[in-house]
């Protein structure tokens, strides 16, 4: 995916605000709006996801019946 560079898109105050995963303590991944987002500590790196594809492939690996049916 190539870098994102801007601000972040803004998530709605209500509904569905993106997804994330958390890798221990020390990294999170959040995907929302057609961006990536990788924090560790200390470190944030953005990229390009237009087609959001990375998004659904994390909400696909989501426990069958942990999420509403028909979010993607």
């Amino acid at each position: 995916m190539p870098p994102f560079m801007g601000t972040l898109p803004v998530s709605q105050p209500l509904g569905y605000r993106g997804c994330f995963l958390r890798c221990g303590s020390s990294a999170e991944w959040y995907a929302w709006g057609g961006v990536v987002t990788l924090k560790t500590s200390g470190r944030e790196e953005s990229r390009i996801d237009s087609e959001r594809l990375f998004e659904r492939l994390l909400l696909n690996s989501a426990p069958q019946g942990l999420l509403p049916k028909g979010m993607f």
